[in-house]
């Protein structure tokens, strides 16, 4: 295929507003994937609560991991927020879950994102003033998801309040398959 055919194909996918440096030119440019999951449903009623967002089989490396608050009915108590990898018997955090990042009170547009190891909790930027966040040098904090063989493995949300929650989040994933490794909607 010639490169004058490959760059009308790109600019057939790529919309003309696009940046060098959007995500989707990222993508096309580094080959991985993005999925974005709009206005997951969170609810909860006075308990440790876990919600697959994410089905893994074999291994895929996830770049980043971020969410945004769209929609906050009850969000009043909401703490210990992190992201781990369950298969049914073993959970693996991916961020820290002790304490955790909190959400209580969040407003729409908050946003947060593992930006660092599995020791650190989500960085959380409260969209109630402006707010700048600096990762360092753990930008993305990329690593990889190994599935349990024999066991359906997730990678999931799990919160704790003791009073009802109700918001909604969207949720980004950039992540690679590898040696045949996939990451599905759970």
């Amino acid at each position: 295929m010639g490169t004058n055919r490959i760059s009308n194909i790109i600019n057939k996918i790529v919309p003309q507003e696009h940046t060098p440096n959007s995500v989707a030119c990222m993508l096309m440019r580094q080959g991985g994937r993005l999925f974005k999951l709009e206005n997951v449903p969170v609810t909860a009623s006075s308990e440790t609560k876990s919600f697959n967002v994410f089905k893994v089989t074999g291994t895929v490396l996830i770049v980043d991991q971020y969410a945004t608050i769209t929609e906050a009915t009850a969000l009043t108590n909401c703490t210990a927020v992190h992201a781990n990898a369950y298969d049914g018997t073993n959970t693996v955090d991916l961020t820290d879950a002790a304490p955790g990042a909190t959400l209580s009170g969040a407003p729409v547009g908050t946003f947060f994102t593992k930006d660092g190891d599995n020791s650190q909790a989500f960085t959380v930027n409260l969209a109630d003033e402006v707010r700048v966040s600096e990762p360092g040098n753990k930008a993305a904090a990329p690593f990889y998801v190994t599935a349990n063989a024999s066991a359906d493995t997730y990678i999931r949300v799990t919160l704790t309040t003791n009073t009802t929650l109700n918001f909604k989040m969207t949720v980004w994933f950039w992540w690679y398959p590898v040696d045949g490794g996939n990451l599905e909607l759970a």
